[in-house]
């Protein structure tokens, strides 16, 4: 679903040959959150630019560039950017077979 604040560009998916893996960036506007929600696949990512922070809905972690995160199948997650600028990061997940 659509957030607003929220960009999505797919870097490699189905679309371009792949079987397995999908690859996305994402870009959340300062003061923007992309709100907690969990679904069943695992998800790798790699902060790039900007900082915020990242909870399960109890905890909370911050990000900044450089930052990797693992968040595992159904864990619920929200990522809120606490800086001025667009908080970027690169996000992998597993496709359906």
């Amino acid at each position: 679903r659509q957030v607003e604040g929220v960009r999505v560009r797919w870097l490699i998916s189905e679309k371009n040959g792949a079987t397995r893996y999908a690859m996305r960036v994402f870009e959340v506007d300062p003061g923007r959150t992309i709100p907690l929600h969990n679904h069943w696949q695992e998800q790798e990512m790699y902060v790039l630019e900007g900082t915020g922070t990242i909870s399960d809905g109890e905890r909370k972690w911050e990000l900044s560039p450089n930052t990797v995160i693992f968040v595992p199948p159904d864990e619920p997650h929200e990522i809120h950017n606490t800086g001025s600028g667009v908080l970027c990061f690169i996000c992998v997940i597993p496709l359906k077979k």
